[in-house]
């Protein structure tokens, strides 16, 4: 087998609330393990994934549910040292199941520090600093999971639990949608070789999840 085919694919999932990202990344995991291959299922940032966040995480959890409040560069500053644990964990880091040949599913990337964090005064630094990081892998594919702010607003209020401070109301919901666009145009000028694909979230379930299984089938 080739050197380049022995390595995992990162494959990032973003998008606003209530998109699907959770069903779609345990349905594409399933997928890929029926074509004998291995994969890991993990978030960011790293309080939400099903393991022990880094120290940066829990203060980002904090920030999330409200509890603390930092500027949008010092949360953006959290978000960039919690990726670099997460990206070089040795037990659990995204680049350790890479080089041993397992996939790696990933909810939410460097693309949301971007959409959530940036403003016009940090933008770019935001970008820089994540995009000439030699310890944050650049994803395989980036797969957005378009979906009205409307339809992400009902799914939202389906759940139980709190809100986070992101996810309070229409208006920010749709913000955040048309920033994650704007910040996609902005990435791809950065770095061309972005694979970014954006897919309505509002296909059935499974016609989706086709979709997305098309689009990861071409890295292979």
């Amino acid at each position: 087998m080739k050197e380049e085919n022995r390595r995992g694919r990162l494959i990032v999932f973003e998008g606003i609330d209530g998109c699907g990202k959770t069903t779609q990344l345990s349905l594409l995991r399933a997928r890929l393990e029926a074509d004998g291959r291995r994969a890991f299922v993990t978030s960011e940032p790293t309080c939400k994934a099903d393991h022990v966040p880094t120290p940066a995480g829990r203060l980002i959890g904090d920030a999330l549910r409200g509890k603390t409040v930092y500027s949008d560069t010092a949360l953006a500053a959290l978000f960039l040292a919690d990726r670099v644990a997460h990206n070089t964990d040795p037990a659990l880091g995204i680049r350790r199941f890479l080089d041993g040949g397992t996939d790696v599913i990933c909810a939410r990337y460097y693309y949301s520090t971007a959409v959530y964090q940036g403003n016009p005064g940090n933008l770019d630094w935001i970008l820089s600093a994540h995009l000439s990081c030699p310890d944050i892998v650049r994803p395989d594919l980036c797969v957005f999971l378009d979906l009205s702010p409307e339809e992400s607003l009902a799914r939202i209020r389906k759940r139980k639990g709190e809100t986070e401070i992101y996810e309070r109301g229409a208006d920010m919901l749709a913000a955040a949608r048309e920033k994650y666009l704007s910040v996609f145009d902005a990435v791809k000028r950065l770095d061309p070789a972005q694979n970014i694909r954006v897919l309505p979230a509002s296909l059935p379930v499974g016609v989706l999840a086709d979709e997305i299984y098309s689009e990861v089938k071409k890295l292979f």
